[in-house]
C-alpha cells in the first residue's frame, strides 16, 4: 500500500529519509574500501587494467549513491526537515570522503606499478581540495540553513559524480 501525501494522494513520503541514510551508509562504506585500497590492503592486478577485487563494484556503488543522493537532496530542497539533521550535514561530506579516498587509489591502467590516480591524472590536487572544502562549507551551510544547504548539497554530488569519472580520464 503507498503512503499517502499531506494532500491525501499517493506517494513515496517517507523514503527520502531512510534512502538518505542507506546512501550515506554505503558512501561510508564504499570510503573505507577506496582508503583501504590506497593504503594497500588490497593490491591492484599484475596486468594493465586489471584493479583489484571489487574496485569496480566499489566504484559502481558509489557513483550510483552520489546519483541517488543528488536526487535526494535536490527533491529535499523545499522540506530538508524531512531528513535528519546529521544525515543532511553527511551526505557531501561522504560523498567528498569518497571521491577523495579514490584519488589515492593505484591507478588499474598502470598495472602493475602503483601510480595513483593523484600523480599526474586529469584532475589536479587543487580541485580536490577546493571539492573537500566545499563540502565542509555545504555542511555547515546545511546545519544553518537547511533549504540552501540542500540544494549546494546537490550541486556538490554532481561535482564529486563529475570529478570521479574526470578521474579515470588523462592517460
Amino acid at each position: 500500500m503507498a503512503a499517502l501525501t499531506t494532500t491525501g494522494q499517493p506517494g513515496l513520503r517517507g523514503w527520502r529519509p531512510f534512502g538518505a541514510f542507506v546512501i550515506v551508509v554505503v558512501l561510508v562504506l564504499a570510503t573505507v574500501y577506496e582508503a583501504s585500497l590506497a593504503l594497500g590492503v588490497f593490491s591492484i592486478g599484475k596486468l594493465p587494467g586489471e584493479g583489484a577485487p571489487g574496485a569496480g563494484l566499489a566504484a559502481a556503488v558509489g557513483s550510483l549513491a552520489m546519483l541517488a543522493g543528488l536526487v535526494v537532496a535536490a527533491s529535499s530542497v523545499k522540506r530538508p526537515e524531512a531528513i535528519a539533521r546529521t544525515v543532511r550535514l553527511l551526505l557531501a561530506l561522504a560523498a567528498a570522503g569518497f571521491v577523495v579516498s579514490a584519488y589515492f587509489t593505484p591507478d588499474p591502467y598502470f598495472a602493475p606499478n602503483l601510480r595513483r590516480y593523484s600523480e599526474g591524472g586529469a584532475v589536479p590536487a587543487y580541485w580536490m581540495l577546493l571539492l573537500s572544502g566545499a563540502a565542509v562549507a555545504v555542511a555547515v551551510l546545511s546545519s544553518i540553513r537547511p533549504n540552501e544547504g540542500m540544494l549546494t548539497t546537490a550541486v556538490v554530488l554532481l561535482a564529486c559524480m563529475i570529478t570521479l569519472f574526470f578521474m579515470g580520464t588523462g592517460h
